[in-house]
């Protein structure tokens, strides 16, 4: 019995020693935020026992008071797969919150502070800045459409519509109903979009483009038609110069960050640093190939 006991309180102690209970403070990130929360990542390594904590304090940019937020989340091991996609993915260890219910369009300092019994390397202490995002105006040159339920027995505001459909098209002459009034035959067909135009009033902000706009994709190689084309291979970034440049139209706290006499078409801005989707601290390395 005591050599059981023995050789139990060796293994305890040689697991124990492994064992990586300290917290190193790894790479921080803020996320996108929407109008009242931003969002904060925060990777690390060690706290195999999961007790360390951080802490979370902002205020306005200017305010003197620091106020209490809630602490950050501990992550690691969360699995999220998905069969069909062949999507399997694991959480990495580290931590993970939002601030809540701040104000649009304000920006913010925030202040956590990592704390673990088992001790703490790296920065453990960081401020950061987060500004939310502003809330969307309407369009100043759009046109007003009042649909109202077709029980509504009180004043209708002109034009009015009894349902979102009506509205569409049947808003006479503008936004959108040239495209149903004016539509083209089936099998009509346009030499040029200037054509297409003039005949059907579609595509009035449309211009004419080819593959070059892009930086990498080129058209497809008509000798092999079924080609797959991975899109690591590909870069759908605008080409500098290109026909697409400074084409688009500014959309009020959508697009107001452009450079340029306009902003650029699609999601990819010339000279603009890389998109993110998805939590950013995830994605500096593909896992789907």
């Amino acid at each position: 019995m005591k050599t059981v006991r023995t050789l139990a309180l060796i293994l305890y102690v040689s697991g124990a020693a492994f064992a990586q209970n300290a917290t190193t403070a790894g790479r921080f990130t803020v996320e996108h935020p929407t109008l009242l929360n931003p969002g904060f990542e925060w990777a690390i390594s060690g706290d195999d026992n999961r007790n360390a904590t951080v802490s979370a304090e902002y205020r306005a940019v200017g305010e003197a008071k620091w106020r209490e937020a809630l602490p950050l989340v501990r992550i690691e091991g969360e699995r999220i797969f998905r069969q069909k996609e062949h999507f399997d993915y694991t959480v990495p260890p580290g931590f993970a919150c939002s601030i809540l219910n701040l104000k649009p369009g304000t920006e913010y300092e925030c202040r956590f502070r990592m704390s673990d019994p088992g001790g703490v390397s790296g920065e453990a202490s960081l401020t950061v800045r987060a500004r939310t995002r502003e809330e969307p105006q309407a369009y100043t040159r759009s046109r007003q459409l009042h649909v109202y339920t077709p029980d509504y027995k009180g004043e209708r505001l002109a034009p009015s519509f009894s349902s979102v459909l009506e509205a569409y098209y049947g808003a006479g002459p503008g936004d959108w109903n040239a495209v149903w009034e004016q539509r083209a035959k089936p099998g009509k067909a346009f030499a040029t979009l200037a054509d297409l135009r003039a005949a059907t009033g579609q595509e009035a902000h449309g211009i004419e483009v080819d593959f070059d706009i892009f930086a990498k994709p080129g058209p497809p190689n008509p000798a092999n038609r079924h080609a797959v084309y991975h899109a690591m291979d590909l870069s759908f970034e605008l080409r500098p110069g290109g026909q697409a440049v400074d084409a688009g139209v500014r959309i009020p706290a959508i697009s107001d960050d452009f450079t340029g006499r306009a902003p650029d078409p699609g999601a990819l801005k010339v000279g603009a640093p890389e998109a993110k989707y998805g939590p950013l601290w995830l994605t500096w390395q593909s896992f789907y190939r």
